[in-house]
């Protein structure tokens, strides 16, 4: 008798599983739509697998719902990435774009699709861990790409993403402030 409550139990646990990774990838995304701006510090480490090498980097993040991010490094100085409407115009700045909206904007399930990638979840501390993996190799694009969320509001605090060429960028943002106006200058590429 007890054999047959423990082999329910284990698939009751089996069962849940594939609707537990669903459900936070859910309040990802959902918490994520009620976000306005974001405005953060972020650290970035770029490691280049055919050296070895890996180049620190910094600067400050900015974020508006929908379709603006903009990051505004001071290492290495007056580096800049902006994203607006107007990015997909270039394929490949337009791929690039969806992919990063989708991770800071929590639409980790079209982030996948787009990358032709299998997502797993799970928890670290008072974090989600979501991990995407390429299904396929190919010759652009990533093979994994690593999100952190804060479970407290699911905002993005690290992503970690992988490169076929194998390059890997790691994002570290800290300082982080939601909601507050943003000027139009801070998605500028004028400098």
């Amino acid at each position: 008798m007890m054999r047959k409550y423990i082999f329910m139990a284990i698939a009751l646990i089996v069962m849940a599983m594939p609707l537990r990774a669903d459900g936070v990838l859910d309040k990802i995304a959902s918490s994520n739509t009620r976000i306005s701006t974001l405005q953060a510090h972020f650290d970035q480490s770029r490691f280049l697998k055919a050296t070895g090498k890996t180049i620190p980097m910094e600067g400050i993040f900015y974020y508006a719902s929908p379709d603006r991010m903009s990051m505004s490094y001071s290492k290495p100085a007056n580096e800049l990435l902006v994203i607006d409407k107007n990015t997909s115009k270039n394929k490949i700045m337009g791929s690039l774009s969806d992919c990063l909206l989708g991770c800071v904007r929590g639409k980790v399930g079209d982030v996948a699709k787009a990358n032709n990638a299998s997502v797993s979840t799970s928890e670290s501390g008072g974090n989600y861990v979501v991990t995407l993996t390429a299904k396929e190799k190919s010759v652009r694009g990533y093979s994994k790409i690593v999100l952190t969320y804060r479970k407290v509001d699911c905002v993005l605090v690290k992503m970690v993403m992988e490169e076929f060429t194998g390059v890997t960028n790691t994002y570290e943002m800290s300082d982080i402030v939601k909601d507050k106006p943003l000027g139009d200058s801070v998605f500028s590429t004028k400098r």
